[in-house]
């Protein structure tokens, strides 16, 4: 489902099919009966949404960089992170 293009996000380039950091994480409530689409396109919503009002596409442009390669850089920096302290946020 994930990996298949099924479900898209507009910050997901052409010719990428992964959802890969381009699922917002969060606890969500999931009802009796939802199916795998439903449930991934409810992440990826939240995402794309949580993506707009931080005006991730102008902050990327403002970078030289597209949506998705400031989201790829981000998830590298969360995965490098081991406390809190070591993913400093910058100053808006």
């Amino acid at each position: 489902m994930a990996t298949n293009g099924d479900v898209r996000s507009p910050y997901e380039p052409t010719g990428i099919d992964s959802l890969e950091g381009l699922v917002y994480p969060a606890t969500y409530e999931i009802q009796p009966g939802e199916d795998d689409a439903t449930i991934l396109e409810a992440m990826v919503q939240v995402f794309d949404q949580v993506a707009y009002n931080l005006n991730l596409s102008s902050g990327a442009q403002a970078l030289g960089l597209t949506p998705y390669q400031v989201v790829i850089v981000a998830s590298m920096v969360e995965r490098e992170a081991k406390l809190a302290t070591d993913a400093v946020r910058w100053p808006a």
